[in-house]
């Protein structure tokens, strides 16, 4: 029995490594696809283009939104899936040890959903908002310093200083209204959760007083319950990521959405 439990942990082991290995290789070979399509596709457009849009937003499009993408890759796809298969595992098991209390808990999903909903109508928004002024940022510095002669030559320093805090402000701005639904929105699927396991805990509590339900019956729901929930807050960190790398990847799909005149 040992030897079968040590190669099983052994296995395990060697499939996640093998998993965690190839999912990166998969995730950087397309983030490795879409720069180069980007900048082709950047350099084939027309230079009225080019006037219209500035050189600091293809770099914004080509450097800080790929990064987000590479941020939401970094999330963990393979806890996410971890995390919805324990989800729908551990939800069979509870209407196997208690229907009842398995509905209670059921019914706890649609406070979730709703928060899932509020958090994204707000961060898609709140993230698109971070993105254009990350690029404005960056054509800014890219702008002043590419005009780093004329700027010094007309002592325009302190203009300069002047902008780039307004547009610094603005982007920091930005970050702390996602930050802001980051705080709601985690803390948030927490509650929800301990709610629900302090309403098991009393309505369990009441049947095994008076002998509606079994005391191992409860302890053994509870422990689940505790398992189901945990996995949510992955859920929550990997959407907060999606969003996130939603709006960049629209930000890149109209630089590719454009066609040379």
């Amino acid at each position: 029995v040992s030897i079968g439990l040590i190669l099983a942990a052994l296995t395990s082991g060697g499939l996640r490594s093998m998993f965690v290995v190839r999912s990166g290789l998969i995730g950087q070979t397309i983030l490795f696809d879409l720069r180069r399509s980007a900048f082709d596709h950047t350099q084939a457009l027309s230079v009225s283009f080019h006037e219209r849009f500035t050189s600091g937003r293809v770099i914004s499009r080509l450097t800080s939104d790929v990064d987000t993408l590479t941020e939401l890759l970094d999330a963990g796809l393979d806890g996410l899936l971890t995390a919805v298969l324990n989800i729908a595992a551990i939800s069979v098991l509870l209407f196997f040890l208690d229907v009842p209390l398995a509905l209670l808990v059921l019914v706890s999903l649609i406070p979730q959903y709703l928060l899932f909903r509020w958090f994204s109508t707000r961060a898609q928004q709140a993230f698109r908002r971070t993105r254009e002024t990350v690029a404005t940022l960056i054509v800014n510095i890219v702008e002043s310093f590419n005009g780093i002669r004329a700027v010094q030559a007309f002592r325009r320093e302190k203009r300069n200083d002047a902008i780039f805090a307004g547009l610094s402000g603005a982007y920091t701005e930005a970050n702390r209204e996602t930050f802001r639904l980051h705080a709601y929105f985690i803390p948030g699927t927490s509650l929800v959760g301990n709610v629900s396991t302090v309403l098991v805990l009393l309505i369990g509590g009441y049947r095994v007083a008076h002998g509606g339900m079994d005391l191992g019956v409860l302890t053994a729901f509870l422990l689940y319950l505790r398992q189901f929930y945990d996995p949510m807050e992955d859920v929550a960190m990997f959407y907060n990521s999606l969003q996130s790398a939603t709006a960049a990847l629209e930000k890149i799909s109209l630089v590719l959405a454009e066609r040379p005149s």
